[in-house]
């Protein structure tokens, strides 16, 4: 018999338009860094040195000004770095290796971009947290719960989002967005 192998994400490239609302499975690259006690005073300068620009604040992202790359800081000594060229993952991990302890986490999660006008009604419906803008604005970047699932929720622009979770429940995640679109039709 001859298969052949080929690559798949999560959900396969999946794509839809429901009233309003876009969703479209995003796949980044994703690197996690821990930093090391003995680098916590020097992580900034690194991070700077390496990526060309400012790491953000804890419960934050920053993006790079080619919008290739972008830094989300868990906690003060966790970052995620998501890369959308995967050319500039090889070079950012070998000038980061020396100095952070790095895990390359891409197939451990699956992205769901939700755009459009409608996509804060879409989303208030399945997750605990005051979206709004006054308390979520752009590049706010949180761990959350939505229909008991975790997710990383990134406020990417005014009416889009990146939520990234566990790519073992891929299809119950977008179960659970795409039934909340679905519903505010």
């Amino acid at each position: 018999m001859d298969k052949k192998l080929s690559a798949t994400t999560p959900l396969n490239g999946f794509h839809s338009v429901i009233g309003e609302v876009t969703l479209t499975e995003i796949n980044p690259e994703i690197l996690c860094i821990s930093v090391p006690k003995e680098m916590e005073k020097k992580v900034n300068n690194e991070f700077k040195r390496v990526l060309k620009f400012n790491p953000p604040i804890v419960g934050q992202s920053s993006l790079s000004k080619n919008s290739t790359i972008r830094v989300i800081r868990n906690s003060l000594d966790q970052f995620f770095i998501l890369f959308k060229n995967t050319s500039e993952v090889v070079q950012v991990m070998k000038s980061l290796e020396k100095y952070f302890y790095i895990t390359e986490q891409s197939d451990a999660w699956v992205g769901i971009e939700i755009s459009g006008k409608n996509s804060y009604s879409c989303l208030e419906r399945i997750c605990p947290l005051d979206l709004s803008t006054e308390s979520f604005g752009v590049n706010t970047a949180v761990r959350t719960l939505m229909e008991h699932l975790n997710v990383l929720i990134i406020k990417t622009t005014e009416e889009s989002f990146l939520l990234l979770s566990a790519s073992s429940s891929a299809k119950s995640f977008l179960n659970a967005v795409e039934t909340s679109a679905e519903n505010i039709t």
